[in-house]
């Protein structure tokens, strides 16, 4: 038997508003070959729409889309929340409003809700992460011996980079903290603690 998915679950899944499915889901059929069910005036998704949504993640670089690449929004992020300790070996990457142009919500939120230009705007040193609880403080330190601070307000970074190590997206200010010259990229990171 088929699993099926109310917009609800969609919406906490993906950790984004069930407004911003209720507005998208037709967007969605056409651009990434969902098929939801309608049952009444209400939306179906089946575990194949789940994992194609999942496969459409955002990919960026140096803020520009890879033509292979597809967007749903720079907030489709799995909702999940693992505690832990930091993992070895890891790096940081870093994010910012420019994902917006690719997201379907104007208010460009993020997991926890917030608004990625008004994080933006009020300097909020603002940090994704699979890893953490959203609203928890970390310290984090590179391994060039640079720290910086910042709270867990969004999911992230993508499955696949994540899995071959990137921990953490950075808000362009934690980055900077960490690797001044922002056309790498990238910075390594040494550890992760958690603030209390």
């Amino acid at each position: 038997m088929r699993k099926i998915f109310t917009v609800e679950e969609v919406a906490q899944h993906f950790g984004i508003a069930q407004k911003t499915v209720l507005n998208s889901w037709k967007r969605w059929v056409a651009e990434y070959g969902i098929n939801p069910l309608k049952v009444g005036s209400k939306v179906r998704f089946t575990q194949e729409d789940i994992e194609r949504l999942e496969e459409s993640w955002l990919v960026i670089q140096s803020g520009k889309k890879k033509a292979k690449s597809k967007a749903i929004a720079a907030a489709i992020l799995i909702f999940l929340c693992f505690s832990g300790s930091a993992r070895a070996g890891i790096t940081a990457s870093f994010y910012g409003a420019e994902c917006c142009a690719y997201n379907p919500d104007p208010a460009c939120p993020t997991a926890d809700q917030s608004s990625l230009y008004e994080l933006e705007r009020k300097g909020v040193p603002y940090v994704a992460s699979w890893d953490y609880p959203l609203g928890t403080w970390l310290l984090i330190t590179a391994k060039n011996g640079r720290k910086a601070k910042g709270i867990v307000l969004d999911r992230g970074p993508r499955k696949d980079l994540y899995r071959a190590g990137r921990a953490l997206d950075l808000s362009k200010k934690v980055f900077r903290q960490l690797e001044p010259n922002e056309k790498k990229g990238l910075v390594e990171i040494k550890s992760v603690e958690v603030l209390k």
